[in-house]
């Protein structure tokens, strides 16, 4: 059969559109299938456009997808279904909701296609129905049908090398993709490698790795190790490292790595010596807390130290960071510049913590009711896609887009290029530019995050009714002390009353039904079966008895400190007011000043 592979373009230009890369998927998938005689194309659409041609001549036709491709994968498909072929859809994005990706092709491929879609086309073929294809989901006669999980390859040696002849127009010359593993043990929330490739490491072999690189010398500039983590098993680089050194493969590379590789600083100086040019490097945070809650399993200072280990070796740093956890604030992200400025870290990336599908984070943000938008070619690291809980998403989208202008400015550049450090300041030039005009391409969408806050206040409001609130309630009984604290500060920021009943939560619920009431606004934890039915708006529950408002808060405590910012908000007699209320109220206490004493 004639297959064609696609790989849809992301939706709008990023920070490495000028180093377009194919990923490696598509191109293994098209080799395996190459060599089991059938006729294959592929097609990157970052490299060439995709054309109607291209789905003509095409018998099936396959296409891969990412979450922040979605929408572009979902257009293809539904323009190869309308000319009548057999579309198949994979990668991350169908794997993690297929049932979506049902609408818009004949089968989803889950997980590795490597054995999967070999065995799905011979069906095809054949004419067999696809219940014995493990890994794959399909519908018949309108039933969603979801066959086992096909258990992950072990040995990835037997796996052919990428062909990359079968991209069309690729040339390869200055970067080529290299895989050498799977998987990884790391649970960062974030993350979805390990519900796509799973929970443990798999690994070419070093003889496999050095003998793809012997190939690739003669044809590229540049290797780039995609694994996850490229030094994962210390024993294998080393022999990776050691087998080009005696190779004198002629090779400049670069790698995903660990903060963890720079305590092995004997091998850090034998990558260096066998052409790593960058390493590509998850710092992701330097809030201790934030660390801890995605579950990094490295300090503040291991990153310091990496960082400098790195840079002495010769060994250029682009260091990740994700940004908007929910114990990250504002100083958060200012301190997260000044720290890579005075690190000396070459390049970073600041990106917005992305609740991508498949991930734990994704899970929890829906089922907190979270999600701002399932708009998902949003889901790209750019865009504020959900509600944090120590910013508002229009203040968030701001500090990260500002942390990039201020990292790349132009004194930046004009310093890296009187030292004659001309990469360096090509490279943040390039980066200011891609911020300035990202600012200024996606103020529609900050409207919109300015809306989504207006439409918060506006439900809060509804239940608050015209009159303006003077006088707010709070039981004293049954209520933590910290949430307590917190509910008075935002009170006095807006210079509201604070009536405190010294009673449970259920006794003052009880004692609403009858006047008068103790205040024009009463707010409770909302307990089960403690408020009568009512809607939810800002994360509080909220509901009337009698004629009083009654706000019901959560009891996590993020959830608890967002539904305390969108309560600053309704309270508020203007957006802005609130916001500020809010901001004093959890703010640290200042140190006294020896004039305070």
């Amino acid at each position: 059969m004639r297959i064609l592979l696609v790989e849809p373009c992301p939706p709008r230009p990023h920070v490495f559109s000028r180093i377009r890369l194919p990923r490696l998927g598509p191109v293994l998938l098209a080799t395996i299938l190459r060599d089991r005689g059938h006729e294959t194309r592929v097609v990157v659409e970052e490299v060439r456009p995709l054309r109607d041609e291209d789905l003509e001549w095409a018998d099936v036709v396959g296409v891969s997808s990412l979450t922040t491709t979605a929408a572009r994968a979902y257009h293809w498909a539904d323009r190869a279904r309308s000319l009548g072929r057999f579309v198949f859809m994979g990668g991350p994005h169908p794997t993690f909701l297929p049932d979506e990706a049902l609408d818009h092709a004949d089968v989803v491929v889950r997980g590795e296609g490597d054995l999967t879609v070999p065995e799905l086309l011979a069906a095809l073929e054949e004419g067999r129905g696809f219940e014995g294809v493990a890994g794959v989901s399909f519908r018949s006669d309108g039933v969603t049908v979801h066959t086992s999980d096909r258990p992950l390859i072990e040995d990835l040696d037997r796996l052919p090398t990428p062909d990359f002849s079968l991209v069309e127009n690729w040339s390869g010359r200055r970067v080529t993709p290299v895989s050498t593993s799977r998987g990884c043990p790391f649970r960062c929330r974030f993350c979805s490698v390990i519900p796509m490739f799973g929970a443990r490491y798999r690994f070419q072999s070093a003889r496999r790795v050095l003998r793809d690189l012997e190939a690739y010398s003669r044809t590229t500039d540049h290797v780039f190790f995609c694994d996850d983590n490229f030094a994962a098993n210390r024993r294998r680089t080393r022999e990776i490292c050691e087998g080009i050194l005696e190779r004198e493969l002629p090779l400049e590379w670069s790698a995903q790595v660990r903060v963890d590789l720079a305590r092995d600083r004997d091998l850090v100086r034998l990558m260096a010596q066998a052409g790593c040019w960058c390493v590509f490097v998850g710092l992701e945070s330097v809030n201790p807390r934030t660390l801890e809650a995605y579950d990094k399993r490295q300090t503040v200072d291991d990153i310091r130290k990496a960082v400098a280990t790195f840079r002495e070796a010769g060994i250029w740093v682009h260091g990740m960071f994700v940004l908007g956890a929910d114990t990250d604030d504002r100083d958060t992200v200012r301190q997260t510049v000044r720290f890579a400025r005075e690190a000396g870290i070459e390049t970073v990336q600041f990106l917005a913590l992305t609740p991508t599908p498949g991930t734990g984070l994704y899970d929890d943000m829906i089922a907190q009711e979270r999600i701002l938008t399932q708009r998902w070619d949003l889901y790209d690291g750019h865009h504020v896609v959900f509600e944090p809980a120590q910013f508002t998403a229009p203040e968030l989208q701001r500090e990260i887009t500002r942390a990039t202008v201020r990292f790349y400015s132009l004194r930046r550049v004009t310093r890296a290029a009187l030292r004659a450090r001309w990469l360096e300041a090509t490279v943040a030039l390039h980066a200011w530019h891609h911020a300035r005009q990202f600012r200024r391409r996606e103020r529609p969408f900050a409207r919109d995050l300015r809306l989504h806050l207006v439409h918060h206040r506006a439900g809060l409001r509804e239940i608050l009714g015209s009159r303006r609130v003077r006088r707010l309630a709070l039981p004293t009984l049954g209520v933590p002390p910290e949430q307590l604290r917190l509910l008075r500060r935002i009170a006095e920021g807006l210079r509201l009353q604070i009536v405190e009943v010294a009673e449970s939560p259920e006794a003052l619920v009880r004692r609403l039904a009858t006047p008068p009431a103790p205040a024009d606004v009463v707010v409770v934890p909302a307990r089960p079966g403690l408020l009568p039915p009512g809607n939810r708006a800002g994360g509080l529950w909220t509901t009337r008895i009698g004629c009083v408002p009654v706000l019901g808060f959560p009891s996590d405590p993020a959830a608890f400190r967002r539904a305390c910012r969108n309560l600053a908000l309704g309270l508020a007699r203007n957006a802005r007011r609130g916001i500020r209320a809010y901001r004093r109220a959890v703010a640290p206490p200042r140190p006294a000043r020896h004039s305070d004493v």
